[in-house]
């Protein structure tokens, strides 16, 4: 499905949608979070809006569609939307490879969703304070919390931050890979994470790629992180264990109702297989997302 004619063609029952909406969010902060918890006039509302949501979008599918633009529509005008990603390293150890990896893993993402974001690597504007990071580092743990907030101060970055903290499994020195996103601090992700999540697969399946192969997981990896970070698809979406043959992975992927097809490839399933691809519930859903997020500032974030 074409996401943004979709939505444009529907645009008389979101806009119906939207006044109760808004309606039901103004009460909503109005309210005390602890003691108007559970207020009848709150409840009524949602169940009102659940109600005419289900009579103007019949399927499960077109729902996702209309849920996740309403999300980018009401996205927190406090969380910063940047065009732009910078990948970061860690420290002067990492090799420029990695680096140039990740970046092209983010650009495969924003290819997969259609997505305008521009990244760039940009080492050398940053080496005097990685410099001074790998100074005072301590041991092997890398505090990427702590280190954020003062890098973008001190070098003044205006972008998603993707983190490289490591080239380990590049060299060999290293069987297992890891990487997390955190939109709740800073909007940044990880990759190659050293301290964080290395090695938290039970199984060997690294330990037998050969360098081709590496690189590929590695740009995967990227992407899968991407896919959280500016595919801005909730964490909930992804945090259900519904298959033994896919690790945290989203019902909603198995789930015939919706009308999607099974896809293991998917960037959306943590332990995905190559090459990787995103599903069409994945793309439909970011870029409703972002069309929401255009409407809300009127600038542009998708091709």
């Amino acid at each position: 499905m074409e996401v943004v004619g979709y939505l444009e063609s529907n645009s008389d029952k979101i806009d119906e949608l939207a006044e109760l909406r808004k309606e039901l969010s103004g009460i909503k902060e109005s309210l005390h979070p602890i003691s108007d918890r559970g207020n009848q006039k709150v409840i009524d509302l949602q169940a009102r809006f659940e109600s005419k949501r289900e009579d103007l979008f019949e399927t499960k599918r077109e729902r996702w569609i209309v849920d996740q633009f309403f999300e980018g529509l009401g996205e927190d005008l406090s969380v910063k939307m940047w065009k732009n990603v910078i990948v970061v390293p860690t420290s002067l150890s990492v090799q420029e490879e990695s680096l140039e990896l990740c970046k092209k893993g983010i650009d495969y993402f924003n290819e997969l969703a259609g997505l305008s974001f521009v990244t760039y690597v940009e080492p050398e504007r940053i080496r005097p304070y990685l410099e001074l990071v790998d100074l005072n580092k301590k041991g092997n743990r890398f505090d990427f919390k702590s280190f954020l907030p003062a890098f973008r101060k001190r070098c003044n970055i205006d972008a998603y931050i993707a983190l490289v903290d490591g080239s380990d499994f590049l060299v060999g020195s290293t069987d297992r890979v890891g990487g997390r996103a955190d939109l709740s601090c800073h909007n940044s992700f990880v990759v190659l994470s050293r301290c964080l999540v290395k090695g938290r697969f039970s199984e060997d399946g690294f330990l037998d790629m050969d360098e081709a192969e590496k690189r590929e997981y590695m740009m995967s990896l990227s992407a899968h992180e991407s896919r959280h970070l500016l595919g801005r698809i909730p964490q909930e979406e992804a945090s259900q264990v519904t298959s033994p043959d896919y690790f945290y992975s989203s019902s909603d992927h198995f789930n015939p109702d919706f009308g999607y097809k099974i896809e293991p490839h998917c960037l959306g399933i943590s332990r995905f297989e190559m090459p990787v691809v995103l599903c069409d519930r994945c793309v439909e859903g970011i870029r409703a997302f972002w069309y929401g997020v255009e409407k809300r500032t009127g600038e542009k974030f998708i091709k």
